[in-house]
């Protein structure tokens, strides 16, 4: 399903390991584009990011690196990142290897914004749902999700909680279900999950 903007964790962890494997600094502005595409869900960050380092390159670079069987970049617009495609594995997969396969201080830099994530969005959209909802962990760090795409509401809320990383990627037709439905649904499922 579209990743919405969980496609930001990918792009920011790939624009991290571009420069380190070049051995150059990111620009100071350009860290905090990252850091307000994770913590804010900025768009208008993200979108900046994704033309000037050539998001479908970056990312076709993390599904490589990270095994992303089934994320793929936006067809047939390719500057459309938030229709990234991307399963409920591939998530986990990564956040289970961020550890492992990026550099610790990227690691750390990215993990670090997603457990400071802003209570509403930079759209203004409320960010306290799912990891983020009711009976929140002091130890999550997770990345938020939502989108209306062709008359689905796609509401999403992925991290870590207390060292186990948990993925919950939701759909709900427009017609029938509402955001507020569609949160209590959501939050009910990362209540489970994490557990």
């Amino acid at each position: 399903m579209p990743t919405a903007s969980l496609v930001k964790l990918y792009l920011a962890e790939g624009i991290l390991a571009t420069a380190r494997t070049a051995g150059t600094a990111l620009p100071a502005e350009d860290l905090a584009r990252i850091d307000a595409a994770l913590t804010s869900s900025d768009d208008l960050a993200a979108s900046e990011l994704w033309v000037a380092y050539d998001g479908p390159a970056v990312l076709a670079d993390v599904v490589a690196r990270y095994d992303l069987q089934g994320t793929s970049a936006p067809t047939p617009d390719p500057g459309a990142w938030g229709q990234t495609l991307t399963t409920a594995a591939d998530p986990a997969r990564f956040l289970t290897e961020l550890p492992d396969r990026a550099h610790p201080d990227d690691a750390e830099l990215l993990l670090g914004a997603l457990s400071r994530a802003t209570p509403a969005g930079a759209d203004g959209f409320d960010q306290s749902f799912g990891l983020l909802g009711p009976g929140r962990s002091a130890g999550t760090a997770a990345k938020q999700g939502w989108m209306v795409l062709d008359g689905q509401r796609y509401l999403h809320s992925i991290g870590v909680v207390d060292d186990r990383v948990v993925v919950v990627l939701a759909t709900f037709p427009v017609d029938v279900v509402d955001w507020p439905a569609a949160r209590a649904a959501v939050d009910a499922a990362a209540a489970a999950l994490s557990r």
